[in-house]
């Protein structure tokens, strides 16, 4: 049976030295461009999660050419052609466009397909309750464009931080969708991962 291209990661992740991994979880945590892999969940990761890891964010193909760029950065330059070399030819990654991300929607990990229900929904009232830090999150929302400078100045006139996040819940984010719901779950998995891992686990 031949090897799909996760097989290939796993393999090179998993011949590589303890301290050539604790490299490459360091350089794929610093590398520039987006989506961004939270810290918190990759240095915690043994092989087969970052692996996982790195196809939940870049998709298979992407997962590859990400893995190549960062052994190279990290001058395992062997490992790097070798993994090219079993995973074909793989195009350089690009950010999926907004069309695309709509299309995927359903397949995100944020998404329950068997209740028909987003993560935000479902754990709407822990999120309100439980998510002490509004500001950044505003901030990383409102520079991606999934609120409007005056959505975040409103929002920031709420006096609590439950407050805070039911205006955001039941405004910008109904009107931006599964795709800003999206958004907000990778940027709560960097500002909140211990909050993020305690609901992603119920």
């Amino acid at each position: 049976m031949a090897k799909s291209v996760k097989d290939h990661i796993l393999e090179t992740l998993e011949d590589l030295e303890e301290k050539d991994l604790k490299k490459f979880k360091n350089k794929l945590c610093d590398r520039e461009g987006e989506p961004k892999v939270p810290r918190g969940r990759v240095q915690k990761a043994d092989a087969i999660d970052l692996v996982n890891l790195l196809v939940s964010y870049f998709t298979e193909r992407g997962a590859a050419e990400v893995a190549i760029e960062v052994l190279r950065a990290i001058n395992l330059n062997q490992e790097a052609d070798e993994l090219k070399n079993g995973t074909g030819k793989p195009t350089a990654f690009q950010a999926p466009s907004e069309k695309k991300m709509e299309e995927e929607c359903r397949k995100t990990r944020f998404f329950f397909a068997s209740t028909e229900v987003h993560f935000v929904d479902r754990h709407r009232s822990a999120l309100i309750q439980r998510v002490t830090m509004v500001a950044p999150i505003l901030d990383a929302l409102l520079t991606k464009k999934y609120v409007s400078q005056e959505e975040y100045s409103l929002i920031l006139e709420e006096r609590t931080p439950a407050s805070r996040m039911r205006a955001l819940l039941t405004g910008p984010m109904v009107t931006c969708g599964k795709r800003g719901k999206d958004e907000l779950c990778r940027i709560l998995e960097q500002e909140q991962p211990i909050l993020m891992e305690d609901l992603m686990g119920q």
